[in-house]
């Protein structure tokens, strides 16, 4: 009887340890038959997936550049004159912008179109020569055939623009120029002027009038011409 129990026994852990390896057995037979599965659906003509290489520094730098807000920006006023100054040569006037790293600049006394001047777009080929792709005219006067005024050269996006007359009595039209600039998704409200010179009095009532234009702006950035040195007493 004992002898039956023993027997009994060891027949039992018997079955138990075939019963383990079976399962074992049969799990590493799922766990390939799944890893063939898998590698036979894997098409044969995909093409091998490169790993992911890290950017250069050069690379980096500009997608910060791209999506960053520019920490500084290098602004410029210029009257030139017409180009009278330069025979009338562009890319002389072009060549002293970009060598100053300007990023935007407001310009006076610009011919567009004018006889005098050779009948240029002055604003288009000074935005070549200096390398800011982007620029408005703002039309002061009619003048020899053609028009002057103001100008704007930006190396970023220009939105909109407009120019406003100032109060100018029987002398010379003067205007303010308004540009709304896109850099790196923030707008910025720049101004270009060139006041008169010929009395104080009429000089006072033109930035009064500006004065009222930029409080509504918020935020702005004026350049110009202002003639200030003739009425310093």
């Amino acid at each position: 009887m004992r002898f039956f129990k023993r027997f009994i026994s060891i027949f039992l852990l018997l079955s138990l340890l075939l019963l383990s390896c079976a399962c074992n057995t049969t799990d590493a037979d799922e766990t390939d038959s799944a890893t063939d599965a898998k590698e036979t659906e894997k098409p044969t003509d995909t093409p091998t997936e490169k790993p992911t290489e890290k950017p250069t520094e050069k690379e980096s730098e500009m997608n910060t550049e791209k999506q960053e807000m520019p920490t500084s920006l290098k602004i410029g006023t210029y009257n030139i004159a017409n180009g009278r100054n330069v025979d009338h040569d562009l890319s002389i006037l072009g060549k002293d912008i970009k060598e100053q790293g300007l990023d935007i600049v407001g310009l006076q006394e610009v011919d567009q179109y004018v006889n005098r001047s050779g009948t240029q777009n002055t604003m288009k080929k000074l935005s070549a020569s200096s390398g800011l792709e982007y620029y408005a005219f703002f039309k002061a006067i009619d003048h020899d055939g053609g028009e002057y005024g103001l100008g704007i050269l930006s190396r970023y996006p220009i939105i909109s623009s407009e120019a406003t007359k100032l109060y100018s009595g029987s002398e010379e039209q003067r205007v303010l120029g308004h540009a709304v600039i896109d850099i790196c998704g923030k707008q910025i409200n720049f101004f270009v002027t060139h006041m008169s010179y010929e009395s104080e009095t009429l000089w006072d009532k033109q930035f009064e009038e500006i004065s009222v234009i930029l409080k509504e702006c918020g935020d702005y950035i004026l350049t110009g011409d202002f003639n200030v040195t003739n009425f310093v007493p």
